[in-house]
């Protein structure tokens, strides 16, 4: 009888999508509704955390993740994190977010930059990035879209 030996060439890879309180299920019309479905996430933080919400096609958040956690000044995005979830949970479409800790929501030349390379890379797999909330202290924050920063449907 002959022993089995196990062959490493290839990767078995499980994911699983675990649910938690957030507000899946959620329909996102505004902004505000995108602060509300994750306010527990982003409340009082002493660095900046990216956050990811992910929309099927009624807009309506399917899943919600904290893609990266930074400084008190930066984050580092990669868009291969960002799309990761949105392809594996079949989001059509997701809105960025991340804070400033300082306070001020004015958008970094940073932000812009990173916010244009998802937009295109959104664009190369079909999920649409609708918006990229920035928010501040005491409420603030301060939408792309709503700016003129992204432009398009949505």
């Amino acid at each position: 009888m002959r022993k089995y030996k196990p062959s490493f060439k290839h990767l078995f890879v499980k994911v699983r999508l675990e649910k938690n309180n957030y507000k899946v299920g959620q329909q996102i019309k505004t902004p505000e509704c995108v602060i509300r479905a994750v306010e527990r996430m982003i409340h009082d933080l002493d660095r900046e955390v990216f956050i990811v919400l992910h929309l099927n096609t009624r807009n309506s958040v399917v899943a919600v993740e904290e893609v990266a956690k930074g400084s008190v000044d930066c984050v580092v995005i990669s868009p291969r994190e960002v799309f990761k979830t949105a392809l594996l949970c079949n989001a059509s479409s997701i809105i960025l977010m991340h804070n400033h800790p300082a306070g001020k929501t004015d958008p970094s030349e940073e932000d812009k930059t990173i916010t244009n390379r998802l937009i295109d890379a959104g664009k190369l797999l079909g999920i649409e990035v609708l918006d990229h909330i920035v928010v501040g202290n005491e409420g603030k924050f301060l939408s792309f879209r709503e700016k003129g920063f992204i432009k398009g449907a949505a």
